[in-house]
């Protein structure tokens, strides 16, 4: 089959169009991809908005015309309405299939959005139904996953073991509640991969960026960059225990990205994470900031024990977390769809 993946604007969708065009070649299928950017100039010209959106989505259909897709696959993509969307299945007769990674957090976004869609990924099993309720007709959870290319164990040297070695580490977003459960962890060995600022939600979805306070506990903890890509890897390959805080009551990329990297997890509890691993036996969760240290020195002292939880939560990613199972899911909602 012909697949047009379009992406969103933003390194983490747009390292998932990499996951998801990979997956799809290796099955067989020949793919594309069209980046939809529609504010490059307009964010800081907003006279020039009407303008871009729509020069944006001549290139997509002309992209859509050329290529001649099976079915589009569209990855979060907020500025893609239902109107453009309608106009697209109308026009090229080929079913669009969504799969949105931010439920619940933008949930009022992703409701106007799945009605226009042929099959709707939710990464939230919570919201499928608040979705039907919207008016959506096929939608379906689907998390996410690994991928063995990339998320993998690794032989590190020495300069790298150095780098980016820790007993404890972090790698994401810092927010006002993420810094606080990790200034109570100031008297571990915690390397956090972040930049020295946290974020703030205000009305409306408003972010607001503070600077940490030089005087946090942790301050000298941040490195002052994030982790993407192959640092990434490195990183929760050269630690003993990676954290994992959630923002939301759901499982996120890192949950299956560290035991794909043959990472120990530890998270807090989320809805619905013990449905893809098994905590104590492939990860390991927290419900307090006790049980968080309490936790730490009990993995820190028993590397058997750590190592076996490990390796067991490696083999389960690399098994049925793949982006190529992933993208089967996609394959089978299609076939019965018919």
């Amino acid at each position: 089959m012909r697949i047009l993946i379009i992406l969103n604007i933003g390194r983490t969708a747009f390292e998932l169009g990499h996951y998801c065009k990979k997956a799809f070649e290796e099955m067989g299928h020949s793919v594309a991809t069209f980046l939809y950017n529609d504010t490059r100039f307009s964010r800081r010209f907003h006279v020039l908005s009407g303008l871009e959106g729509y020069a944006a989505t001549r290139m997509l259909f002309s992209k859509i015309g050329y290529f001649r897709p099976d079915f589009i696959f569209i990855i979060k993509v907020d500025r893609l309405l239902c109107g453009t969307l309608n106009r697209i299945r109308q026009r090229f007769k080929i079913p669009v299939v969504q799969y949105w990674i931010d439920d619940p957090y933008y949930i009022d976004v992703s409701r106007k959005i799945s009605p226009c869609c042929d099959i709707f990924f939710t990464n939230d099993e919570n919201c499928i139904e608040t979705h039907r309720q919207s008016g959506a007709g096929d939608v379906r959870l689907m998390s996410f996953g690994c991928e063995p290319a990339l998320h993998n164990r690794l032989e590190l040297n020495d300069e790298e073991k150095k780098y980016f070695g820790s007993e404890i580490c972090f790698s994401g977003t810092l927010t006002q509640e993420r810094l606080e459960v990790l200034e109570a962890l100031a008297g571990f060995d915690i390397k956090i991969w972040a930049k020295k600022q946290y974020r703030v939600l205000c009305g409306n979805y408003r972010i607001e960026e503070k600077p940490v306070p030089q005087d946090s506990p942790v301050y000298s903890r941040l490195t002052g960059r994030d982790v993407w890509g192959l640092d990434m890897v490195k990183a929760f390959n050269a630690s003993k225990i990676v954290l994992d805080i959630h923002t939301q009551d759901t499982p996120t990329m890192r949950d299956f990205e560290v035991p794909g990297c043959g990472g120990f997890l530890l998270s807090d509890h989320v809805r619905g994470l013990d449905k893809v691993f098994i905590p104590g036996k492939e990860i390991e969760c927290f419900g307090s900031i006790d049980e968080l240290k309490e936790k730490i020195s009990h993995y820190l002292e028993n590397e058997d024990e750590r190592k076996q939880i490990a390796d067991r939560g490696y083999i389960r990613a690399h098994r049925q977390y793949t982006y190529k199972e992933r993208m089967k899911q996609v394959m089978d909602a299609l076939n019965e769809a018919g």
